[in-house]
């Protein structure tokens, strides 16, 4: 078995090097993809909760639920309301 010159050692060198960098993309990119579901799942409970806080408002406020349903109904009957800081 003969011994392998610096030269090819360096081409072995490169070619592991790339094997490496194209793992560590692959890695990469499946981590962005992870995250990615990760923050889209968090933003969808986000809505949920807020959707929910929401109805519960609508459940448990009697005055709001009138007021929401005539602005759905009759908009035009509702007054105009103006908050004074």
């Amino acid at each position: 078995m003969r011994s392998l010159k610096l030269s090819e050692w360096a081409n072995v060198a490169e070619i592991v090097a790339s094997v490496v960098i194209v793992a560590s993309l692959v890695y990469v990119g499946l981590e962005v993809n992870q995250n990615t579901r990760a923050l889209q799942n968090e933003s969808y409970q986000f809505v949920l909760t807020a959707l929910r806080e929401g109805n519960d408002l609508l459940v448990t406020d009697a005055d709001f639920y009138r007021i929401f349903v005539t602005g759905e109904d009759s908009p035009s009957e509702l007054s105009d309301f103006q908050v004074n800081n």
